[in-house]
């Protein structure tokens, strides 16, 4: 049996491949931000949805968010009361 071949160095570092021990966070802070930007008020609205729903109805109404308040807080007693 013949050894295996040898494999030849091809000269590339992991450091020169775009790899940089030393970075800069803003990279990484950057994307929390952005990423805060998007969860946070989708967070708050669920939060608000699921345990303060007349209170979230009544602010977005107030506010003029009358489709918003109809897609996430429906108003099922007044539907019901114009139905029956």
């Amino acid at each position: 049996m013949s050894p295996p071949p040898v494999l030849e160095d091809s000269g590339l570092d992991v450091a020169s491949a775009g790899v940089s021990s030393s970075s800069s966070p803003i990279g990484a802070i950057a994307g929390a931000i952005v990423g805060l930007g998007l969860i946070g008020p989708g967070t708050v609205l669920s939060i608000l949805a699921l345990f303060f729903k007349p209170y979230l109805r009544r602010k977005l109404l107030k506010y003029g968010f009358k489709r918003l308040a109809d897609l996430i807080v429906p108003d099922l007693v007044g539907w019901c009361r114009l139905n029956l």
